[in-house]
């Protein structure tokens, strides 16, 4: 996939994903690209005076940056010989820098996310495994999409709903499950508790 194409389908996906997790006010994309570099040999992060500009001019407190995007493909296939089947299969690795600017603190920090996809078709006739991979441009771009969705983990706080049990210490029988325990009378302290 181009480079463009693939980095803007993420990014979209990663600013919708983003918006839905409802931490931010407002989530916003440029739709200018930003890096006149290229961006797809080695992570060209922007300066903090860049990001501040940006921040100006969109009234935001932060601005988070895809500075590169990788995706190495492997499409190939096997037999199978104990089902006497072909295995058509398709991989696809993503590579992703970030970079987190919040110029009211100065600070920037860097993160590099990295997903596989892989999709996989199984038939008895050769040309039907291969005929069962989709498309390979619109599986990395599915793959694009899918990634960026998953980026926004990172970006982030997750919190997770656990039960929690209390126990009344001032209770006797407490104490004396708890004697049992110290002693190794499993059973005896089952009992109690």
């Amino acid at each position: 996939i181009s480079s463009l194409e693939g980095a803007s389908k993420k990014l979209s996906s990663f600013a919708e994903t983003l918006a839905e997790k409802d931490f931010f006010n407002r989530v916003e994309t440029s739709p200018i690209n930003q890096n006149n570099l290229d961006f797809k040999l080695s992570p060209q992060p922007m300066t903090m005076e860049k990001a501040t500009e940006l921040c100006k001019n969109y009234n935001t407190d932060a601005v988070i940056s895809l500075n590169r995007i990788l995706v190495n493909d492997l499409q190939a296939e096997l037999f199978n010989e104990t089902k006497n089947t072909y295995i058509s299969f398709l991989e696809a690795k993503y590579d992703l820098h970030w970079t987190i600017y919040v110029p009211e603190n100065t600070r920037m920090g860097s993160i590099t996310t990295r997903d596989t996809l892989y999709w996989e078709s199984e038939a008895f006739n050769r040309k039907k495994a291969i005929a069962g991979l989709p498309d390979r441009q619109n599986a990395l771009i599915d793959g694009a999409i899918l990634s960026g969705e998953s980026s926004v983990n990172h970006f982030i706080p997750k919190w997770e709903k656990v039960d929690r049990y209390f126990f009344n210490f001032n209770s006797g029988m407490y104490k004396k499950g708890i004697d049992k325990i110290y002693y190794q009378s499993w059973e005896d302290a089952i009992q109690i508790f």
